[in-house]
């Protein structure tokens, strides 16, 4: 498993209703995580102190699944 996805899957257990084992690259974050836009501005922030980077709110309400979310962390040095 990816470092950067089990990360992410610690935050989006955090602010879904999913159980973190639950959570999948495919997991939809609208639908399958039922994650909201208000929800997804935490996520945002949550993901900043995380990762460290200072994500976009576009790139984040842009993303559609799990997967989409891990490409937007930036690769480390």
């Amino acid at each position: 498993m990816n470092e950067n996805f089990r990360r992410l899957s610690k935050i989006l257990e955090r602010w879904s209703k999913v159980a973190g084992e639950d959570i999948t690259p495919q997991s939809e974050i609208d639908g399958g995580l039922d994650i909201d836009s208000i929800t997804r501005l935490e996520l945002v922030l949550a993901m900043n102190k995380e990762f460290g980077h200072d994500f976009d709110d576009v790139d984040v309400f842009a993303a559609r699944t799990v997967h989409d979310l891990v490409k937007l962390v930036p690769a480390s040095d």
